[in-house]
């Protein structure tokens, strides 16, 4: 037996890698790091689809241990991270990895810092859904639940919702 949390999206703890955003997102402010917070003007909104969603807070985010580097696991460590509270799942933007210097490569599913001739893998990240995924971290309730979560027949991605 399993409940479904309906008021969680089923990814809102996973963290997508989005070669279309301009902002890194995060959707619980809990999920920053202590002391930075610096709360957002009104009106500030991140744009998704046809809505207009409030940025709360601007912070730093610190991904723990999921980098590679030269002596083990480093952090990834995110600026001026838009605070969406309640959005679906959590993003890091690619455009913003690639002023830094990393880059996603979609061949072999690798972020990588350097040139393409010298580069290093910082991270394997994870495919599923035609999504690509930094964390992959499924609500457990609703991953007892259903085996896979559903796609149309264009396979793309389809939210749970209720009437």
């Amino acid at each position: 037996y399993s409940t479904l949390d309906f008021s969680r999206h089923p990814l809102s703890e996973s963290t997508l890698l989005d070669n279309c955003g301009a902002t890194h997102v995060v959707n619980d402010v809990r999920m920053l790091d202590e002391g930075t917070l610096v709360k957002e003007r009104p009106g500030r909104t991140i744009e998704a689809g046809t809505s207009s969603l409030p940025v709360i807070s601007r912070d730093t985010c610190t991904i723990k241990g999921i980098l590679n580097g030269k002596n083990g696991k480093v952090n990834l460590v995110l600026n001026d991270v838009a605070v969406v509270e309640g959005f679906h799942v959590n993003i890091v933007s690619e455009a913003l990895l690639c002023k830094k210097g990393a880059w996603y490569y979609r061949y072999d599913g690798t972020l990588r810092i350097r040139d393409e001739h010298e580069s290093s893998v910082l991270l394997i990240t994870t495919r599923l859904y035609n999504v690509v995924f930094i964390e992959y971290k499924p609500l457990s309730t609703y991953s007892n639940a259903l085996a896979n979560v559903p796609t149309s027949t264009g396979n793309v991605l389809i939210y749970p919702t209720l009437e």
